[in-house]
């Protein structure tokens, strides 16, 4: 939490931060996933990770299910820490999210992002090619997550207090994505970085390269081991590869 505010959580830094990087963690996520990235960043680079209502320590208040409403809510969170260069970063479901706040931030005023990571997630012109799941009764839901993401551990699975916890907020994300639509817009002039999982069978180089869309800028696709998730099973890889091209993005002091 930064100063009070609960949409953030910003890393300690040993100098004042030059830039800053806004993290948003996948469908059903909390800050957690980016907890020690910063270790992996330069000392003037600093990591922020969004937190969403619904989870982590806002369990209690009501989850966001429109893209509009969220977006807006998170960038004016997050327009105190835009007097540096920012970046941003969203895995899956958040990489969707990090668009639509770069978008949102533009129309407000504050330019482009000087770098976009879009992680485990199609282009956002691409329409979902699966059937919605949001709506189903919970065990429904429960099964078709399983079958399409694989997400939810084991060991929630098995116990069912943490289950009830974990279903509401995914319930709610899932609602958010089934209903967003994509709007064209005029595409960036910031790099976009895109990171995939080469066991992540629900996405393919060309859906990964659609990203090029959106901006003027280059593209980069950086393939890493795992599935969908592999940001979380390969957390200090990717960590170390986003913070390296968040380092050549970012322009000169």
């Amino acid at each position: 939490m930064v100063g009070g505010n609960p949409w953030l959580t910003t890393a300690d830094t040993t100098v004042p931060p030059r830039a800053r990087l806004f993290c948003i963690p996948f469908a059903g996520g909390s800050p957690v996933v980016f907890r020690s990235w910063q270790e992996h960043f330069p000392a003037d680079i600093q990591v922020c990770a969004l937190n969403f209502p619904g989870r982590g320590n806002r369990m209690t208040e009501p989850s966001l299910r429109r893209m509009d409403t969220l977006v807006a809510q998170a960038a004016d969170a997050m327009a105190p820490l835009l007097d540096v260069p920012f970046a941003i970063l969203g895995h899956s479901l958040g990489a969707l999210i990090g668009y639509e706040l770069a978008v949102h931030l533009r129309e407000k005023g504050h330019g482009d992002p000087f770098l976009l990571v879009a992680s485990a997630a199609r282009g956002p012109q691409l329409p979902d090619p699966y059937p919605p799941l949001h709506h189903l009764p919970r065990d429904q839901f429960i099964e078709g997550m399983q079958d399409r993401y694989g997400g939810i551990p084991r060991e929630i699975l098995n116990e069912p207090d943490l289950l009830a916890l974990l279903i509401p907020p995914l319930q709610a994300d899932l609602e958010l994505f089934e209903t967003y639509r994509y709007t064209p817009r005029p595409p960036f002039s910031c790099p976009v970085a895109v990171f995939g999982g080469n066991e992540d069978h629900r996405l393919d180089d060309l859906q990964y390269r659609a990203w090029q869309e959106v901006t003027t800028g280059p593209l980069t696709v950086t393939m890493v081991p795992g599935g969908h998730f592999f940001i979380q099973e390969q957390g200090s890889r990717v960590a170390a590869a986003v913070a390296t091209v968040c380092r050549d993005a970012l322009p000169p002091a």
